[in-house]
């Protein structure tokens, strides 16, 4: 796998899921998180307000955690969920969890590239988007896209890990993730990949510079929660009214 190629292009990067990391990636990310992700993907749901008869979308929704998240927050609502990956094989570990369950009804699972979606303007009130836009191919354009399909007024949150401010703590970090999660996600998947998911985040323009990105894109109001002494972010931006 050529890390500097994929981070140079990332047109390719929904195949590192589709061929690498689809059928283990709710285990690994378990166990190199220490389950913060799930906490982390909970914080997302708890902040989204409540409101009867909401149209959401999760974007890069993966293996369904998000949607997942806010149906547990969220159980005496009634929502319409639509998901979107470019990962054929996310979509179908996602699917596989919906057998069965009362969340199924609700839910359009749809593959598609979150840069040129098929679905109509101004029609969700919440998209979300966790661990996501850093993998998307033109951020500016998935950006717009986000803000096409939300109504006025409606808000995106994306959840990304961060690096945090501390030396201390910025150094126990990098460390772990650069050596310690590559190694041990290679004892259930693919090393390679986790190198890359590194890498990508390490290159992310974190806090004020990711925040500076979605105001360009034409969100306003938007600003940032640190999660967990600042390992990662939950950001909110809104389409203006």
């Amino acid at each position: 796998m050529d890390i500097q190629k994929l981070l140079n292009d990332k047109s390719d990067t929904w195949l590192i899921f589709d061929q690498k990391v689809s059928k283990k990636y709710d285990l690994v990310s378990d166990v190199i998180s220490l389950r913060l992700y799930r906490r982390w993907c909970a914080a997302l749901a708890e902040a989204i307000p409540r409101a009867p008869n909401q149209k959401l979308l999760d974007l890069a929704c993966g293996t369904g955690l998000i949607p997942l998240a806010i149906h547990a927050s969220h159980q005496d609502s009634s929502y319409e969920y639509t998901a979107v990956d470019l990962s054929e094989e996310m979509l179908s570990v996602f699917e596989d969890k919906l057998s069965g369950h009362e969340l199924k009804a609700q839910v359009e699972l749809l593959k598609e590239d979150a840069t040129k979606m098929s679905v109509d303007s101004d029609r969700f009130d919440t998209v979300t988007m966790a661990c996501g836009i850093r993998n998307v191919g033109d951020t500016s354009r998935g950006l717009a896209e986000i803000l096409r399909v939300l109504k006025p007024g409606g808000a995106v949150y994306f959840l990304e890990p961060a690096i945090p401010k501390s030396s201390v703590l910025r150094s126990i970090f990098l460390g772990y993730f650069r050596h310690v999660v590559p190694a041990v996600a290679g004892l259930f998947s693919t090393a390679d990949a986790y190198r890359y998911f590194n890498q990508s985040v390490e290159s992310f323009p974190h806090s004020e510079g990711f925040i500076e990105m979605i105001e360009q894109a034409g969100f306003v109001r938007c600003e940032m929660k640190r999660l967990t002494l600042g390992a990662g972010a939950l950001y909110v931006g809104y389409k203006p009214s």
